[in-house]
């Protein structure tokens, strides 16, 4: 793995958080002195999504009143998009759209 993570002329991340566990990958790159990798939040800043733009809606005719269900991930079986949608079904909520971005 340290050979391939070279190999890359820049890294992304999900987290600046490393341990041996689930962000291994982390871990390695810091105990390897890396300095090409970049971090892409897994989350939000609440800022930043105050001073979004408002025309996602508009552009996809989604009524500003609605309530909007966000799913993002990577489209794959061990993402399960599929429940996702399922259970938005399930829940028949006529006052609400729900969007996969991925």
């Amino acid at each position: 793995m340290p050979r391939l993570m070279r190999a890359f002329d820049q890294v992304m991340f999900l987290s600046a958080r490393a341990d041996l566990g689930r962000l291994f990958d982390m871990w390695l790159a810091r105990r390897l002195h890396m300095k090409n990798y970049s971090i892409i939040p897994n989350g939000i800043h609440l800022e930043e999504l105050r001073s979004a733009r408002g025309d996602f809606r508009a552009h996809y005719g989604i009524p500003a009143e609605a309530f909007l269900v966000l799913c993002v991930a990577n489209y794959c079986d061990r993402k399960n998009q599929l429940l996702a949608l399922r259970a938005f079904l399930r829940a028949d909520r006529a006052d609400a759209v729900m969007v996969f971005i991925g």
